[in-house]
């Protein structure tokens, strides 16, 4: 017994054989001088212990019965095994990814049978992979177990002078904060001797601290709260804020909520509670901060996260961004206009206010669906304005405030047409018209008169009242401004003399003028000065005497069809008079008497009744300067 049959190894010469329950027969009829042979093999068992193996055998005929033996001595050698495990580095980070090997040797002299190796991966490194060049392996419930001789096709062994090799792939855990010693050992059974190896790798951490540097959470205050995401998509006045919070090793018996209406909280509100949220109700219009954080008798962690909720509720409109007036010149018309860049809530309308103080005390509104609204024939004046939007849930916040300042004043007149407010009449002492004028009024003693041109003509006819002084009764409303017109004598002679208004009052009593006036006989060829006169309470003041200039242009159209124009620029700045002529410089005058007068116009003087005063004006324009 203890042998294995080899089956198919068994043969004979003659006769029949088989082989059933570890028993061969062999039957047969011999007949004199004759023999048959039987052939078999037989396996010694790898567990065999070691001794004598005798195997019988017996023949049974009619007359006698014959049985024979044979011995064969089994001797065991023993195997001589090691066990090695090597890591693939000595020193790694979280989530490098490390090759362990196992290798099992046999340096004696006999086969190694029935091995068995384990290898538990300890904590802090996760299972990739393993393979194993001989035998069988598995991972079960966290442990790697492997059968070096144990294969599919039954049991192996490991010969003398043979090895085997396991290999596993584990990654460190990405998530280690600290430096760990990471063993992994390995088990070898089964030879009667437990036989086991290791293998180290240190994980290292390099962190950099920063005062104050907590090495030890002493004493356990509370760790951040991590504050949640504001549901309020409607953004209504009513919401809650909430947090989280799980560490067990360090509760917080309760919770201070801040809140701001800035990202710094610079002025916060606090509210404690004992849970993990906070309900809000009522809350004004306007976006709030909100962070938290915990407490317990050790003191109280730092603050969560920020999180933050817009409150528009009703949903009114914002506030408009109204724009700078665009009016550089002060002019009365001009147009406000404003941007409104929320499609979240919409305006179905606009109002804007007008006021005339910046504290718009007692406004006037107007509005509109646009984004804009002009206005002309403005008065004089600031004004300030601001918008806000509207629709059916009411009205938004006001604007910002822009304003614009109005002249409230601007002149000219190229006399084209006769309705423009100068007179047009004809008495014994004065005559003025316009030249367009198809039907000018005209004198019955058929006195010449410009029937070519497009200015304005005026004539002294005699030197009784009323005189020869017209206006279009227009008021500058300011001492700062700038009047410029062009002149040129019509007709005239030995001392006449025309007169360009300003700083007048109404009826052209009390003026300041400009004075022009042909200085030779009548003989002779024209020559013109000019003069700077004050005239009020019944006197005259010259402030600049008569002064001849050769820029001064004293042709007469009448009788010389290229008399040329004069251009006159009289500036007026409070209290001081310019004088320009023909684009040159004539001086300034300073003088305290000006008051309230604001009235211009012309006028024309003739000598003792006799020579003729006939000047022609055009493009007449005044602009205020302040």
């Amino acid at each position: 017994g203890g042998l294995e049959f080899v089956t198919g190894s068994l043969t004979s010469l003659v006769g029949q054989v088989g082989y059933a329950d570890g028993v061969i027969t062999w039957s047969h009829s011999l007949s004199e001088l004759s023999y048959d042979e039987v052939h078999f093999q037989a396996r010694v068992p790898l567990d065999v212990r070691g001794g004598w193996l005798t195997n019988t055998v017996e023949i049974a005929g009619p007359i006698q019965h014959i049985s024979r033996s044979a011995a064969v001595s089994v001797v065991v050698r023993p195997p001589d095994l090691s066990l090695v495990k090597s890591v693939s580095a000595a020193q790694a980070d979280p989530g490098d990814t490390l090759t362990y090997t196992i290798r099992v040797s046999n340096s004696g002299e006999g086969s190694a049978r029935t091995i068995l190796v384990t290898d538990s991966l300890p904590s802090r490194l996760d299972y990739l992979s393993h393979s194993a060049s001989v035998g069988m392996a598995w991972l079960s419930n966290g442990l790697i177990t492997w059968h070096p001789t144990w294969g599919a096709t039954g049991t192996l062994v490991l010969p003398p002078q043979g090895d085997a090799v396991l290999t596993i792939t584990a990654r460190v855990d990405p998530t280690i904060s600290r430096t760990v010693r990471l063993v992994n050992t390995a088990y070898l059974t089964g030879t009667g001797q437990l036989l086991q190896d290791q293998a180290a790798t240190n994980v290292s951490i390099i962190s950099y601290a920063y005062l104050p540097l907590v090495l030890k959470r002493w004493p356990p205050i509370p760790y951040d709260p991590v504050l949640n995401t504001i549901n309020n998509p409607d953004r209504r006045d009513y919401y809650t804020v909430s947090w989280l919070y799980d560490h067990n090793d360090a509760p917080a018996t309760s919770f201070t909520l801040q809140e701001a209406t800035d990202a710094n909280f610079t002025n916060p509100t606090e509210y404690t509670t004992g849970s993990t949220s906070y309900l809000f109700t009522d809350k004004a219009n306007g976006t709030y901060y909100y962070r938290v954080r915990g407490n317990n008798s050790y003191g109280s962690s730092g603050w969560s996260n920020v999180e933050s909720t817009v409150v528009r509720w009703p949903p009114v409109p914002y506030a408009p961004t109204l724009n700078a007036i665009n009016n550089p010149d002060n002019q009365d018309s001009y147009t406000v206009s404003w941007v409104y860049n929320y499609t979240d809530i919409l305006a179905t309308s606009y109002v804007l206010q007008e006021a005339t103080d910046a504290n718009f005390t007692n406004p006037t509104e107007y509005v509109t669906s646009d984004t804009s609204y002009s206005f002309s024939g403005k008065s004089r004046g600031t004004y300030y304005y601001r918008v806000k939007g509207r629709n059916s849930y009411g009205d938004g916040e006001w604007s910002n405030v822009q304003s614009t300042y109005v002249v409230g004043f601007s002149y000219f007149e190229d006399f084209s047409d006769i309705h423009s407010g100068w007179p047009s009449e004809v008495s014994k002492t004065r005559w003025a018209f316009y030249e367009v004028d198809p039907n000018p009024p005209l004198p019955d003693d058929g006195s010449l008169y410009p029937t070519d041109g497009n200015a304005y003509f005026i004539a002294r006819r005699s030197g009784s009242e009323p005189r020869a002084r017209f206006s279009p009764g227009v008021a500058i409303p300011s001492a700062n401004y700038e009047m410029e017109l062009d002149t040129r004598w019509w007709d005239g002679n030995f001392y006449a003399t025309y007169q360009i208004f300003f700083g007048a009052s109404s009826d052209l009593t009390d003026y300041y003028a400009v004075q022009v006036r042909i200085n030779t006989a009548v003989s002779g060829p024209p020559i013109c000065e000019y003069s700077l006169a004050r005239h009020g309470g019944g006197s005259t003041v010259l402030l600049k005497d008569w002064t001849y200039l050769g820029s001064l242009h004293c042709e007469r159209r009448r009788t010389d069809s290229s008399a040329q124009w004069n251009h006159w620029k009289i500036r007026r700045e409070n209290n001081d008079i310019i004088l320009y002529l023909n684009g040159s410089y004539l001086g300034t005058w300073h003088d305290t008497w000006y008051g309230a007068n604001r009235y211009f116009g012309v006028g024309a003087t003739l000598y003792e009744g006799f020579t003729p005063s006939k000047p022609e004006f055009d493009n007449w324009s005044i602009t205020v300067l302040d």
